[in-house]
């Protein structure tokens, strides 16, 4: 369930919502009243990995997910909430995916020398 205030946000369209043995996902799109230059818009996805999940599989489409949402707007912020340490280690880690994607547009790159 996800709560957001009309004074804050009333531009929401649902993007993707899922229920299934592995993962409980809904991913929404919003575009607050105030939002910096940077961003067109911010997509926030809560989740919740089922305890008898399998990890994997899971990880796999969040990271999906995000990949497809980032190649729809690239320009957009993108929050991953919800019970992502629940992860194998072997697994992309779904936090430091959606973390270097954020860096990667919105700090500039080292000069090249």
């Amino acid at each position: 369930m996800l709560y957001i205030k009309d004074q804050w946000c009333n531009d929401i369209t649902i993007k993707s919502t899922d229920c299934n043995s592995n993962i409980e996902m809904l991913s929404v799109s919003l575009r607050p009243l105030y939002l910096p230059r940077e961003f067109t818009n911010i997509f926030l996805t809560v989740l919740y990995i089922l305890p008898n999940a399998n990890k994997s599989i899971a990880a796999e489409y969040v990271q999906e997910l995000a990949n497809d949402l980032a190649t729809a707007k690239p320009d957009s912020l993108q929050i991953i909430l919800g019970d992502i340490n629940r992860t194998p280690p072997e697994t992309p880690n779904i936090y430091t995916i959606c973390v270097m994607q954020y860096m990667e547009r919105c700090m500039p790159r080292p000069p090249l020398l």
